[in-house]
């Protein structure tokens, strides 16, 4: 697996849409929890019929910082609405703002088979992960090991609800051997440099 470094903030941005394991809803209309993991990929979740949990998490590669939103098929994530609230500020503990890279995993290249040539104009580099995955991974099992404690047998809306207890806690961490939490290294990282958003490119009257 290719290992990089990156020396700033808003650098290199990952992004990745995954299929849940273990979570999906019922026929009540409820969340669901399944011990045997559902080996399923993007497509044939979709074929299925069955509501799956589609999760997107966009994380921030210097501060390890990231957030994650859940969706139940049909409805499927909605990759330009997705990154264009992560380019805007939504709390003091949350990184925001386009990076100059992001990488993407092969279930968001075939959500949004145009993100390349559409991000360019905003001069964001995408380029697709190695294998089609990337390290990121390991951010699906922590949001959703929360969701066992909080979110089994309640509405899906309660889901982002938990999600996002989880990234704003995550934040707080510090990575190990670090002097800073992962915010804090975020904030550290911009070298008082402001976050690019959407906003910046539109053409004003």
């Amino acid at each position: 697996m290719l290992n990089y470094r990156t020396d700033y903030s808003n650098q290199v941005h990952q992004l990745s849409v995954a299929v849940s394991k273990h979570f999906y809803l019922g026929k009540d209309g409820l969340l669901k929890y399944q011990k045997k993991k559902m080996e399923i990929s993007l497509s044939k979740a979709i074929e299925s019929g069955r509501r799956h949990m589609i999760t997107i998490i966009i994380r921030d590669h210097f501060s390890g910082l990231f957030h994650a939103e859940a969706t139940f098929l049909p409805e499927l994530p909605d990759i330009y609405g997705f990154i264009s609230r992560m380019s805007v500020k939504r709390s003091e503990r949350s990184f925001y703002g386009l990076p100059e890279i992001m990488i993407i995993s092969s279930n968001v290249s075939m959500l949004a088979p145009n993100l390349v040539e559409d991000f360019a104009i905003f001069d964001v580099d995408v380029m697709a992960a190695e294998n089609g995955f990337h390290g990121g991974v390991r951010d699906f099992r922590t949001v959703e090991e929360t969701l066992r404690f909080y979110a089994i047998g309640g509405p899906p809306e309660n889901v982002n609800k938990v999600f996002l207890y989880t990234c704003d806690s995550h934040a707080d961490n510090k990575r190990k051997g670090a002097r800073y939490t992962k915010i804090e290294t975020w904030k550290l990282g911009l070298n008082g440099s402001k976050p690019r958003s959407f906003t910046d490119y539109m053409e004003t009257p």
